[in-house]
């Protein structure tokens, strides 16, 4: 019984992460039906994310920032501005692809920031989701949109800052500076609040896009990035651009090719293979 129990306990956050990506992969479809400007869009998100942390912070007054926590809240609110400006300014594949380098930072700096040590196959799996990612995003790719490719790349480099200090940050509060960085996120961009047309359909959809889509996905990640390493974290979460296609195609009725579902299997299949060697690795030190 302890050992199922146990079993519950090393599962539960692979699939809060996998819920985490399937909410994420909501965010390419909602920003494109929100014509307004892109900071407005972002300001507005990041304003409607802070409700979800409200209550898990307690009281945002008494909160204490650190080196560290102010830091991740600046990272954090780079990522989500900016990845926001790069679904509007490139192609959808370009700002994903771009985004999703962050598994290369993370797993090179794990080992010197987290002292995690990263084994061969998790190597092996970042190689083979990046290739993935590349195949699945070739027929959208294009040369156009240079400004929002550069902003899509920052933000990967962003991305990977926010999965490495939320895990530098397990043993306090990993909430305390996603909170303040969605707050400094909306201060920062809240200059475009005024002068848009809103309208309720606007407010609404930013309602969604902030709560749904931002907010709850990034508290389960913070439930979910106790338990796991890094590098792991930052690999399944590589579900969000291919999940990403489902809503596409229930807003549009657009079908993914071919070469993109071939893409998709490969990320599913190097995910799929690295999760089990792990859970073999744990099983083996615990015999």
């Amino acid at each position: 019984m302890a050992k199922t129990d146990n079993s519950k306990n090393k599962t539960k956050p692979f699939l809060l992460l996998i819920l985490t990506s399937l909410l994420w992969s909501t965010g390419g479809v909602l920003i494109k039906l929100i014509e307004l400007n892109p900071l407005a869009i972002a300001g507005f998100r990041s304003l409607f994310a802070c409700i979800a942390f409200l209550p898990f912070i307690g009281n945002p007054l008494k909160i204490k920032l650190n080196g560290h926590k102010l830091l991740c809240a600046v990272f954090y609110a780079g990522n989500v501005t900016l990845i926001v400006m790069a679904t509007k300014y490139t192609a959808s594949a370009n700002a994903i692809l771009l985004q999703y380098t962050a598994p290369i930072y993370v797993t090179l700096f794990s080992r010197i920031f987290l002292k995690e040590d990263v084994s061969r196959s998790e190597y092996i799996t970042v190689a083979g989701v990046l290739t993935g990612i590349t195949i699945f995003t070739y027929d959208g790719l294009t040369s156009e949109g240079m400004i929002g490719n550069i902003l899509a790349m920052i933000s990967g480099i962003f991305f990977a800052g926010v999965i490495l200090l939320t895990k530098k940050l397990q043993a306090s509060s990993p909430f305390e500076p996603l909170f303040w960085g969605n707050l400094l996120a909306a201060i920062i961009c809240s200059p475009f609040f005024f002068g848009e047309n809103m309208t309720i359909h606007h407010f609404s959809l930013l309602i969604i896009l902030g709560v749904f889509q931002l907010g709850i996905p990034y508290v389960l990640y913070a439930f979910a990035i106790k338990h796991v390493s890094a590098v792991q974290a930052s690999l399944i979460t590589t579900l969000e651009p291919i999940l990403n296609p489902i809503w596409v195609f229930l807003a549009t009725g657009e079908l993914p090719s071919i070469l993109s579902l071939a893409g998709g299997v490969i990320v599913i299949l190097f995910i799929t293979f690295n999760n089990i060697l792990t859970g073999f690795d744990r099983s083996k030190t615990q015999h």
